[in-house]
């Protein structure tokens, strides 16, 4: 908060969080350099300022709270370009209505809200951790420690794909890998979700299910990896190994790839989502 010069409030909101600039503090506020406020609201995130104030990895606040403030503080960006030189755009263009140009801005304030959350030191530490190959169990571990939703987590590895100065989407552990997010439907069958997904394959060669996947198909998961012993199958084993059909988008199917498929064990109840870690196997 210190880097946006700006102060957490935690008060009754009729929304969760809200932005403050400038012109809406006092000039005693904007004296002793708190310019900004982020509002959020304390029934829906019920924590204290000592909470805030003694934050570590070890007790994180609430991964929402956490997205929530960071979305606040990206919304800022649209007005101090001239301090982090990053600007939104909040013009309508000649086709949008004021509720489409909403919708855009708060998808774009989402979409950035992850960098926040993940500095890119961070990513890189990740990655030379995990130099030796990348498990669930790391995904899982890191994503507790950094105190974020799964949503998030994918988004901060999706945004690698515009930015990244320190070319960590070339670092082994990072190459020839998916990360997304599965869904329980029922306690017998899971479904993989489009809207969040990591890629990144050589040669943009990639499983063929994960190609329907971003295209928005019904991928029976079930069926590609039948193993009964298989978490998702109802089994105890988070991982499971398969030799699958793999190619490019254009064309999907154009050979095959032994890929491993490994899962978060994630009670099997409605509506539990769970983290997917997918790689080629030599």
């Amino acid at each position: 908060m210190a880097g946006f010069r700006a102060e957490l409030i935690v008060r009754p909101l009729l929304v969760e969080g809200m932005l403050m600039g400038p012109g809406t503090a006092d000039s005693s506020d904007v004296a002793q350099g708190a310019a900004w406020r982020v509002l959020v609201d304390k029934e829906t995130y019920p924590f204290s300022t000592y909470d805030y104030e003694t934050e570590s990895a070890a007790r994180p606040l609430p991964a929402r709270a956490r997205f929530t403030i960071a979305h606040e503080l990206t919304h800022s960006l649209s007005f101090r370009c001239d301090e982090f030189g990053v600007r939104l755009a909040r013009e309508k263009t000649r086709t949008e209505t004021q509720a489409v140009l909403t919708k855009r801005l708060e998808s774009e304030t989402d979409s950035l809200s992850p960098l926040l959350l993940i500095a890119e030191a961070e990513l890189e530490r990740f990655c030379a951790d995990h130099s030796d190959g990348l498990t669930i169990k790391a995904i899982t571990t890191a994503r507790t420690r950094w105190g974020v939703s799964r949503d998030a987590l994918v988004s901060r590895f999706e945004l690698l794909r515009v930015i990244d100065s320190r070319a960590l989407r070339d670092r082994g552990c990072l190459r020839n890998v998916a990360i997304g997010i599965g869904e329980w439907i029922d306690e017998g069958r899971a479904i993989l979700r489009s809207w969040r997904l990591f890629l990144s394959f050589d040669g943009n060669v990639f499983p063929s299910f994960l190609i329907g996947i971003r295209g928005r198909e019904n991928v029976d998961i079930h069926a590609t990896f039948p193993q009964s012993e298989f978490w998702l199958n109802g089994g105890r084993e988070s991982e499971a190994i398969a030799e699958v059909s793999a190619g490019t988008f254009a064309n999907p199917a154009c050979e095959r790839l032994t890929t491993s498929f490994s899962v978060e064990t994630v009670d099997r109840k409605p509506g539990r989502r769970f983290l997917i870690l997918v790689r080629s196997v030599a």
